[in-house]
């Protein structure tokens, strides 16, 4: 069985309904990649110049104007940006879980969103949503509202960061179920995840069940 638990980067309240989650399951498959999750660790972020070398510019500005829209965010809720994650890591490594790493390698995504639109879409993207007031924890119906806009008005930035990774991630949770037939896996991912992260589970193998987290129920993905 597959349980998915949507939360927000952002939100004190993920990291406290993440952490409960987690007592009831096996295996912790969490959005992160490796050079993701030792930055997390550490607390560490990757310089510009770092960024340049591995990415090269064009790639390198677009992973700057993404982290300081996140950054700004983070300071205006009081919490830092993957916060969740990290108590994911810390959680499953204190009950002793299993951890699995599903998400794509994030230079592969920045090298791909380079490729897919230029700087002056980045920039125009990053404008248009720091004027918007979005609840710390946004609820189902926003989060659909939001990919909507974001799949109608910047549809390659949402092929690349959202569905591509979807797809990416669902088939690391398959293989993960299939290796593991006997044991509960919790995939902790972003809100704008779940959607599509529970379709493309259900369209590579109708028969592996899926359920959405709820800290009040467990409704079906299907």
């Amino acid at each position: 069985m597959i349980t998915i638990l949507g939360t927000s980067h952002i939100s004190k309240q993920s990291s406290m309904e993440v952490k409960e989650a987690i007592q009831h399951t096996d295996i912790v498959a969490i959005e992160l990649d490796a050079g993701r999750m030792q930055g997390l660790l550490h607390r560490k972020q990757a310089s510009f110049k770092e960024l340049r070398q591995a990415l090269g510019l064009k790639a390198a500005v677009m992973a700057t104007l993404m982290r300081s829209l996140q950054q700004k965010l983070a300071k205006d809720v009081d919490v830092l940006p993957g916060v969740e994650m990290r108590a994911a890591l810390n959680a499953a490594m204190e009950q002793r879980k299993q951890v699995v790493l599903i998400d794509r390698d994030i230079g592969v995504t920045l090298k791909r969103l380079s490729k897919a639109f230029g700087l002056a879409e980045a920039w125009q993207l990053i404008k248009d949503m720091k004027p918007r007031k979005i609840p710390v924890h946004p609820d189902d119906d926003m989060v659909v509202q939001l990919l909507g806009e974001l799949k109608k008005s910047y549809p390659r930035i949402y092929k690349v960061m959202v569905s591509e990774r979807d797809k990416h991630m669902a088939q690391a949770l398959v293989y993960v179920q299939q290796e593991n037939p006997e044991k509960s896996i919790l995939a902790v991912v972003g809100k704008g995840h779940v959607p599509g992260l529970a379709q493309q589970i259900n369209y590579i193998n109708r028969n592996v069940p899926v359920i959405i987290w709820s800290s009040r129920e467990k409704k079906s993905a299907r």
